[in-house]
């Protein structure tokens, strides 16, 4: 068993949506008993993001997808992926349609804590697998 807050990664970028646009996200969900449910959480956000058929980002934009538990006081599980979408409305808005179906299949959220986009080309290099941080 990890211990609390640990990252569970995976160096395959897999993405949601279509556009022209590439976004680095972060998503948190509120969650009873985060430490229990993270490892659920990574599987089921590796489930659920679309599988290899030729979709994966090409460098510099293959950093992987992540789940952590976050900072603070709140009890709330951070899911990190890629979304493709035109624009910063839509890929909020299906950055967090996404993740609260993954919460379902995990039980965590639906209710919405943060949610943190960022330009796929200012993501920086060597920090790209867990960015953004959950200190966004």
């Amino acid at each position: 068993m990890r211990p609390a807050g640990a990252h569970y990664r995976a160096r395959m970028a897999r993405y949601i949506g279509e556009g022209a646009q590439v976004w680095r996200v972060r998503v948190e969900l509120f969650a009873k008993d985060p430490d229990d449910r993270m490892e659920a959480a990574w599987r089921s956000l590796d489930r659920m993001l679309p599988v290899d058929d030729g979709r994966e980002l090409a460098a510099p934009y293959n950093w992987g997808f992540a789940v952590d538990q976050g900072i603070g006081d709140a009890s709330v599980v951070g899911f990190l992926f890629a979304v493709r979408a035109d624009g910063l409305g839509t890929a909020a808005e299906r950055a967090v349609d996404f993740v609260r179906g993954v919460g379902v299949d995990c039980g965590v959220g639906p209710e919405l804590f943060k949610l943190t986009l960022i330009p796929a080309e200012v993501v920086p290099v060597g920090q790209m697998e867990s960015y953004p941080p959950a200190e966004t």
